[in-house]
């Protein structure tokens, strides 16, 4: 009877059955060792199958980025002449995007979510082209908007912060949530893009400190405010930015600053023990509660760290007897992962 009406539950919701198989633990109708079979049977491959859709929601939404920059530059290319040409195109384009954006139900009910986020992306460029073919028209207005006295670059990144946190928390999209943390991220200089055969994740030197620092700020936030359940509606359509482009810009600061071939190295073992530390408090997050992505990532970089040490120290005595500690210390990590699967988990 148990059995069964675990099966019936088995298409609904987790954590449901989480529930329902606490319940039968605590009345006594299932043993611990039954519960943990049940568990093992029904939740964990659901789990599983959860991360997976996850990771790949994240790399579609890494694709659409790519395509996106890549429409974007051929559409300027094509439309900048007809835009100095005949400027009430652009006021035209302008109105449309603006429109689709706050009432995309006008051009199609069906489709009204796609046609927001389309035209969230859409109109900071189509604004943008606005402001340059009408350059001196718009200049004294534009002074005033950016604020002469701050760099305009941050104040640029902070009004795509605000628009774009906006609009994912209005029409509930974790693609907008992304490209709101992606801005976020940009104002430590960080950034990821693609060349033939390489994926770069770059950064100004002088703005590591900012980098770490910033980024540790909101990761520590976003956890804190998870862990004790408050905002999680809204925090929700940050979440893959968040877990993901957070986790991998900060694990990025950390692992150049304690490089060994960092050119600075006034600070690299501060930054070493840091590393060192978080990756093991974001590790035990993985293990005794639901944030698992940062600990994946951030012990993923570390653990590369120390391989890096490795190497660069056996150097010092020799080139065969370094390659043999780096192969070693690379079998040795597979071997890890093969025994470890449960703790890397991305979701």
């Amino acid at each position: 009877m148990q059995l069964l009406i675990i099966s019936q539950a088995h298409q609904s919701n987790y954590t449901i059955k989480q529930t329902l198989l606490k319940e039968l633990l605590q009345s006594g109708d299932i043993n611990q060792t039954q519960h943990d079979s049940l568990i093992d049977e029904y939740i964990k491959p659901y789990l599983q199958k959860q991360h997976v859709n996850t990771l790949s929601k994240f790399i579609k939404t890494i694709a659409f980025g790519f395509l996106f920059i890549l429409i974007y530059v051929f559409f300027m290319a094509i439309v900048a002449q007809a835009f100095h040409v005949l400027p009430k195109l652009i006021v035209l384009l302008t109105i449309l995007a603006i429109t689709g954006l706050v009432n995309p139900s006008i051009f199609s009910k069906s489709d009204s979510t796609w046609i927001a986020i389309l035209c969230a992306f859409t109109t900071p460029i189509i604004v943008i082209a606005f402001c340059g073919v009408y350059k001196k028209q718009l200049e004294p207005i534009v002074r005033i908007l950016l604020l002469p006295f701050l760099p305009r670059g941050i104040v640029l990144n902070v009004l795509f912060v605000v628009y774009f946190a906006a609009l994912a928390i209005i029409y509930k999209s974790q693609l907008i949530g992304f490209a709101a943390v992606v801005a976020l991220s940009s104002l430590t200089s960080f950034s990821v893009f693609y060349m033939p055969g390489m994926l770069v994740l770059s950064f100004k030197d002088y703005m590591l400190p900012f980098l770490v620092f910033g980024h540790f700020l909101v990761l520590s936030a976003y956890s804190a405010l998870i862990l004790t359940n408050h905002f999680v509606e809204y925090i929700t359509v940050f979440q893959t930015g968040l877990e993901y482009y957070v986790s991998i810009a900060l694990a990025t600061g950390l692992h150049v600053g304690s490089s060994p071939l960092y050119r600075n190295k006034a600070n690299t073992i501060s930054y070493a023990l840091f590393f060192i530390l978080l990756s093991t408090l974001t590790l035990l997050l993985n293990i005794f509660t639901q944030i698992k992505v940062p600990g994946s990532v951030l012990c993923g970089f570390c653990v590369f760290t120390i391989i890096e040490w490795l190497g660069f120290l056996a150097l010092k005595r020799g080139t065969t007897f370094c390659c043999v500690v780096l192969a070693a210390s690379l079998f040795g990590l597979a071997v890890g992962i093969d025994k470890c699967q449960g703790l890397i988990q991305f979701k």
